[in-house]
């Protein structure tokens, strides 16, 4: 099975991951310049390991894939931002309509 990767716990992920499958629905190539910054800060929303103080992951590229990705019983759906290459390009496109293994990286502690 795929597999998406996340270094933090983000606010817009499905709290219980495990629970639910997921599938990715759309990817798309975007300029990284022309995206409100409300999504962004949507986008990479997480908070500290006390989920006290809300912190956002760095984008520091011109050019993203944004990735979206419905989670069945979570009732919505929410996306990730990455950076573009052509190699992701192609693993990402060939995600769509397949289900994928969220993994959530972070350590605590």
């Amino acid at each position: 099975m795929n597999k998406i990767k996340f270094s933090h716990h983000y606010a817009k992920t499905p709290v219980d991951l495990t629970t639910f499958k997921s599938s990715v629905i759309s990817v798309c190539v975007v300029d990284m310049e022309k995206l409100p910054i409300e999504f962004l800060f949507y986008d990479t929303c997480y908070y500290d390991e006390d989920g006290i103080k809300e912190k956002h992951y760095p984008l520091d590229f011109k050019t993203g894939i944004i990735i979206t990705i419905f989670t069945n019983g979570y009732e919505e759906v929410w996306t990730t931002i990455r950076r573009w290459t052509p190699q992701k390009e192609r693993y990402y496109m060939g995600m769509i309509g397949q289900e994928v293994e969220i993994e959530i990286t972070e350590e605590k502690g």
